[in-house]
């Protein structure tokens, strides 16, 4: 006795056309939930990043979220999306932020690693000088300001990376694909 499935043959023949899992298309909805994620918890608040110091106050005038003074941070942070691949966190923009010399970059990169200020030599004048202006006067025998690292991407990615989205989304999205092959 032979007989058929109803809708085998439609199955089959779309299978057979599918050369590769669509990663590229896959992982643009896996780059979307984790930039999703990461803005969430960066506008709460709640990526456990070190309050802004005292300075950092005088400084903006006011108290506020870290990396989150003007959210705009937030907003150079997107995610590329190429044929095969997707990243998260991609720097879209390389100009330079309103009132900086440095392009977002260096500044995204320099929140990621942390740096020092010097407060020596003709640079250190010039910040010292800064710093006084804003009613802030660090010691005569401190030769730096450390600055620590403040890595948003880093932290929401291990954040992410606990809650087992990424595996669902990932499900999701091949379902979503091998559902538009039909």
């Amino acid at each position: 006795m032979s007989g058929s499935i109803e809708g085998l043959d439609a199955v089959v023949k779309a299978l057979t056309g599918l050369k590769s899992i669509p990663a590229g298309r896959i992982n643009k909805y896996r780059s979307k939930a984790f930039m999703d994620f990461m803005e969430k918890k960066a506008r709460s608040g709640s990526l456990a990043l070190r309050s802004v110091s005292e300075a950092t106050k005088k400084i903006h005038g006011k108290d506020h979220k870290p990396l989150y003074n003007k959210g705009e941070m937030l907003r150079v942070v997107k995610a590329r999306h190429g044929k095969h691949v997707s990243i998260a966190g991609w720097l879209k923009e390389s100009g330079t932020p309103k009132g900086s010399k440095i392009d977002w970059r260096s500044i995204v990169g320099l929140h990621m690693t942390g740096y020092r200020v010097p407060l020596f030599g003709e640079k250190g004048r010039k910040v010292r000088g800064f710093l006084a202006s804003k009613g802030i006067f660090p010691r005569k025998e401190k030769r730096y300001i450390v600055v620590t690292s403040r890595d948003i991407l880093g932290i929401a990615y291990r954040q992410y990376e606990i809650t087992n989205r990424d595996i669902d989304i990932a499900k999701k999205g091949f379902a979503a694909e091998i559902e538009r092959l039909f």
